[in-house]
């Protein structure tokens, strides 16, 4: 009896260690972004956590349609069409989903696609199938056109399958995952055509290939990537990192020069990929830049890549310099407040951290708008007009802006005179005519008005204490 127990007891613990590992790992999947091409203009798309699709206008920093009940589970994978026409998402509800963007509807879906949650999709460059990879531990190949399944390859890996890769010929598909192998599979005989059997003493959580098809890289969580001869299958390089917090994603560049590196400290590094030139860090430095990178997404359109993070960030990276450099930041999760209000009809909720304001719609429970203060400014104060259509925000320089709330256009800044010179909380609020914004900050020693037509401090009352 007594070694029936501790059998059983070891066998749930082994269950156990599986399910806190796999955890983890689904988070990073579900955070997978797409880049496209929406109503003409750039736009990315994300799965939220009410398990629909969003799709995000980059230059209005604004969410401009959604896909309700896209999935009746978690949205793991989400990839777009190099034509911009579709996006497809795999869920844990074991289902892929093709969505017609121009038509704005679901054009099909493949039901019970796998046995178990499917962790990742790769389209292939010529748009025609799509690949998938479950944790049934099998990989699918489906035909895009005629909506039917092509192939599966069962029993592909003896564990999880965590990440895909597709050669630029479309010929070969590169899978990996908890078994440490890296598989290549020949798409046209679908055949396997090698394993690489104990490529890493972990998990592998990234794989990538050059444009060339000369390399494939992985990389795992024993915080190792190595560089690997697709012709030989010979190791010919690898990357270290012991001092680093652990490589969580990967890339290659579209020149197949550099590796595009994210690592579980939010650190962004580039590498040369043939090892001659040393590693170089890039700044991630804002508020909340110590979140896992979890994906690194190069565009083949623009010149730009995008990373997107744990918590729910999204950075877009200009490449124009030669060199990335931040070009524009989406925060989709709020860790401080330093103001909320509702609006008065119950329509939305408007929130701010020390450097973005967030719209939230109130029915739908989720973000809609989002918009980063540009400088070296904290936000430090927030109100709305009566007529629920403006925001009003005061900063730490002493000075308070008013926002159009339909789209977040700045249309007054009003600069305070101070006698502390920064501030960390403002009080504020609009009279009830819309024409007077009171300001008070705790740190000085007066009440100021501002009258919003004449976009000035009109007069000040002496105070002792706020």
């Amino acid at each position: 009896m007594f070694a029936r127990q501790q059998a059983e007891l070891s066998a749930e613990l082994t269950r156990l260690a599986g399910v806190k590992k796999i955890g983890p790992l689904l988070n990073t999947a579900s955070r997978q972004i797409a880049i496209t091409e929406f109503e003409g203009k750039l736009a990315y798309v994300r799965g939220n956590p009410l398990n629909q699709i969003d799709i995000w206008d980059v230059a209005l920093s604004k969410l401009v349609y959604c896909f309700d009940s896209a999935h009746d589970g978690r949205i793991y994978s989400i990839v777009a069409t190099s034509d911009h026409k579709f996006i497809l998402s795999g869920s844990e509800d074991n289902s892929i989903a093709l969505w017609n963007l121009k038509e704005k509807k679901l054009a099909f879906r493949f039901e019970d696609a796998h046995e178990r949650a499917i962790t990742k999709l790769v389209v292939s460059n010529n748009n025609k199938f799509v690949i998938s990879a479950s944790l049934d531990r099998s990989i699918a190949i489906w035909d895009l056109e005629e909506k039917k399944l092509v192939h599966r390859f069962v029993n592909a890996h003896i564990d999880d399958i965590w990440t895909l890769a597709i050669t630029a010929d479309d010929k070969y598909v590169i899978s990996a995952g908890e078994d440490q192998i890296i598989a290549i599979w020949n798409i046209t005989t679908k055949r396997n055509l090698c394993r690489i059997v104990e490529a890493h003493s972990k998990a592998i959580i990234a794989v990538a290939v050059s444009s060339n098809n000369k390399y494939i890289i992985s990389a795992a969580e024993d915080e190792t990537i190595c560089v690997w001869d697709f012709e030989t299958k010979e190791l010919l390089n690898k990357f270290e990192d012991e001092e680093s917090a652990g490589i969580s994603s990967l890339a290659v560049s579209q020149n197949s020069g550099y590796l595009y590196c994210g690592y579980k400290s939010g650190e962004f590094i580039v590498r040369d990929l043939e090892g001659k030139e040393p590693a170089k860090t890039y700044s991630t430095e804002y508020e909340t830049a110590d979140s896992p990178i979890c994906q690194i997404l190069p565009s083949s359109y623009i010149n730009y890549l995008a990373t997107s993070s744990l918590n729910g960030d999204v950075l877009f990276w200009s490449l124009s310099s030669g060199e990335p450099t931040i070009a524009k930041i989406f925060q989709h999760g709020q860790t401080e407040f330093n103001g909320i209000k509702v609006t008065s009809d119950l329509k939305k909720i408007v929130s701010i951290s020390k450097k973005t304001i967030f719209v939230w719609d109130f029915k739908e429970r989720k973000l809609i708008h989002t918009m980063r203060a540009s400088g070296d400014e904290e936000l430090v104060g927030l109100t709305l007009t009566p007529d629920n259509e403006q925001i009003v925000v005061a900063t730490s320089d002493h000075s308070v802006g008013v926002w159009n709330l339909r789209d977040l256009t700045q249309t007054v800044n009003i600069e305070i005179t101070w006698s502390v010179w920064n501030l960390r909380k403002v009080l504020l609020e609009v009279t009830s005519d819309g024409e007077s914004i009171i300001y008070a900050a705790p740190a000085e020693n007066f009440i100021s008005i501002l009258s919003l037509a004449e976009k000035k401090v009109v007069a000040k009352l002496e105070q002792q204490n706020v």
